[in-house]
């Protein structure tokens, strides 16, 4: 049986993460069953503390919601209970952990308790000059016209033109703020009012809280995507990648060439985070005895990646600990030479897009090595300079 021990800092989190809440996943019931239906038949197993059923359907186009349990001493027998044993009527409820949160918790559902230590951030942030700025109303205009919106899937917030185009007819090109929310400029009011209707009246709208913005939405989490170097292929399942990133904030998802194990190298995992950027720890992870430095680092060139990037295989750098630091990230990075000297601008590039390439890939390497492989200084900067 394969055991991982990971070693953490300090936690904190919403009261959805407390250490004596639980949440489980269900779906496949009739049409007519409510929450409060469902709430009378949870409570045959424990202690309920709350029961939601989004208005939306999953992929399968079943309906589906979240039941919590507060103080739940074994999760996976509740988990095999609930599943097994629940049916309204002749259809049987389908029960388990929500994919991101599996392998949260150890055995016995009961979390271990953090290290306490001490740090010298709050000193150094004290020691940080404050800048004093104020906003003009002149240059502002566009904010007064401004709608916001929350994404009911916050996977798609790298492609908000292509998932929300249905919707905005192309009138509108939204764009990510921070944690779930978007920014709709120029959304016409009478065409967001259509929007909130659809979505009160169907829920099948992908962004809910559709609101005029205000300064006093001030979002303190961000959406990210981290990669996780160095961890064995015995434990290379999204419910362990959970548990290594759970300190730096919540999963949101498996990179899809990751989960379905094209590329075992590298773990490419999005989270909800309310740290700071440029992420960058090395976690000690004990796994069936075995002792493993796991590098979590944060994308940074996402930052500036052209419009509409879809992420492949080939966009994965090579692991650190097996290239060489002079070799390049893509194999887009160099054009191919012809026997003129010139080169083969392929697909009908032009030299200048291929300078694009460059600069991405160039910017990326620069951050993701790690110390204890290049020989980074003990200061956590990015390597300078080109390589």
């Amino acid at each position: 049986m394969t055991t991982i021990t990971v070693e953490y800092g300090t936690k904190t989190g919403t009261w959805r993460n407390k250490l004596d809440v639980t949440t489980f996943y269900f779906s496949r019931f009739p049409a007519g069953i409510k929450e409060e239906d469902l709430w009378k038949i949870f409570q045959k197993w424990g202690k309920v503390w709350e029961v939601f059923i989004p208005k939306y359907k999953n992929k399968e186009g079943q309906r589906f919601g979240f039941v919590r349990f507060k103080n739940v001493q074994d999760e996976r027998k509740l988990e095999l209970q609930l599943d097994a044993n629940i049916y309204i009527g002749s259809m049987k409820l389908f029960v388990n952990k929500p994919r991101y949160d599996r392998g949260k918790r150890g055995d016995g559902g009961c979390r271990r308790p953090f290290r306490k230590g001490e740090s010298s951030l709050g000193k150094a942030r004290s020691e940080q000059r404050t800048v004093v700025l104020s906003s003009h109303k002149e240059t502002n205009e566009w904010l007064q016209k401004a709608w916001i919106g929350r994404l009911k899937n916050r996977g798609m917030f790298e492609r908000l033109e292509e998932e929300l185009q249905w919707i905005l007819d192309g009138e509108v090109n939204p764009c990510y703020w921070a944690d779930d929310w978007i920014f709709l400029p120029y959304l016409d009011d009478s065409k967001a009012e259509r929007i909130i209707h659809e979505e009160k009246i169907s829920g099948s709208s992908p962004v809910t809280e559709l609101q005029k913005w205000s300064p006093d939405i001030r979002p303190d989490h961000r959406l990210t995507w981290v990669r996780i170097w160095g961890l064995p292929p015995a434990v290379w399942a999204p419910e362990i990648m959970q548990k290594v990133v759970e300190d730096f904030g919540e999963m949101v998802e498996v990179d899809g060439s990751v989960e379905d194990r094209r590329r075992m190298d590298v773990a490419r995992i999005l989270i909800r985070t309310n740290k700071r950027p440029r992420l960058q720890e090395v976690v000690l992870a004990t796994i069936d005895g075995e002792t493993y430095h796991l590098d979590v680092l944060e994308e940074m060139p996402g930052y500036c990646a052209p419009r509409k990037h879809q992420w492949s295989v080939a966009d994965f750098p090579p692991s650190p600990f097996s290239t060489p630091p002079n070799t390049p990230i893509l194999a887009r990075d160099s054009p191919p030479a012809t026997p003129d000297g010139g080169s083969d601008h392929r697909d009908g590039e032009s030299p200048s897009q291929w300078g694009k390439h460059r600069m991405l890939s160039s910017s990326f390497v620069q951050w993701i090595k790690p110390k204890e492989v290049w020989g980074e200084e003990s200061s956590g900067q990015p390597l300078e300079g080109p390589l």
